[in-house]
């Protein structure tokens, strides 16, 4: 029977050595190459998930803040305020703040600007809406009055308290009360401190009252909101302690009773009372 198949046909041919090791390695080579590829673009995808992820954790609120110290019941303006983006973890509460910036700036259009602060801000001090002076009615009018930190709960009074305001002519005698319920609308500075800037503005026309201010100055007037009928009652005994007399403020809490009325009295009626023995005998 013939062979069907011819001679060298039909047999696998097998590839050298040599050349199937190289092949190998390139496609390995290859395969190596691509599972970098891959890592690297996973380990980028990683670190924008990261960012943003940090991004999201720390949301920016703008708010509103001191460029410098401001005095007290300075009429606020751009110059002394300015707007800032800060961490929201950092916003104080009750100060003015939105997460939208341009609605932050209507708010202090309509309700900063040109408007007084209470008391004296510090540099990058936050704005809040308290720190406003609050409107003068018709029949009410601004009144200073000194009186020292040790007469005045050791200096702890601020804008919008509520005092009760006592007066005596001279040191060591009788003393009676002034006035109840009285709104305190700015503190500041003692009379020999506002005296001091003053002169120094006069030495030097060109300087800035902020760059004059003590960094932790004592209050010791103190601006009250009063009727203007009572206004007669005030300027004299400003005018009155002024030759040794003193000025006592009280604070009261929110909900206080109303303070009564009494007679002038001194240290002699405190301590005898009605007695007339030869202690409590007046001299």
């Amino acid at each position: 029977m013939d062979n069907l198949s011819s001679p060298g046909q039909g047999s696998p041919q097998m590839a050298p050595k040599g050349s199937r090791s190289k092949a190998d390695k390139q496609i390995t080579k290859r395969a190596v190459s691509i599972q970098k590829r891959i890592f690297i673009v996973f380990a980028v995808l990683v670190a924008l998930l990261l960012v943003l992820a940090l991004t999201a954790s720390k949301p920016t609120t703008y708010v509103l803040r001191a460029k410098s110290n401001v005095p007290a019941l300075t009429a606020l303006t751009k110059d002394q305020i300015e707007l800032v983006a800060i961490d929201s973890s950092s916003v104080e509460e009750g100060s003015l703040s939105n997460t939208d910036k341009a609605k932050l700036v209507e708010i202090f259009t309509s309700t900063v600007l040109n408007k007084k602060n209470k008391f004296e801000l510090f540099k990058n001090q936050q704005l809040h809406d308290s720190f406003l002076a609050t409107s003068i009615a018709d029949d009410e009018q601004l009144i200073s009055i000194p009186a020292k930190s040790g007469d005045a709960v050791v200096g702890k009074i601020i804008a919008g308290d509520r005092v009760d305001i006592w007066a005596g002519l001279s040191s060591g005698g009788a003393i009676n009360l002034v006035a109840t319920n009285i709104e305190v609308y700015a503190v500041s500075l003692t009379q020999e401190q506002l005296d001091s800037v003053s002169n120094a503005l006069v030495s030097n026309p060109s300087g800035k009252v902020n760059t004059l201010l003590p960094n932790s100055p004592l209050p010791g007037s103190y601006v009250l909101k009063v009727k203007t009928i009572d206004l007669p009652r005030y300027l004299a005994i400003s005018n009155g302690t002024s030759g040794g007399g003193r000025v006592f403020l009280t604070l009261r809490s929110p909900d206080a009773l109303d303070t009564p009325s009494i007679n002038p009295i001194d240290a002699h009626a405190v301590l005898c009372g009605a007695r007339t023995d030869n202690i409590c005998a007046r001299k």
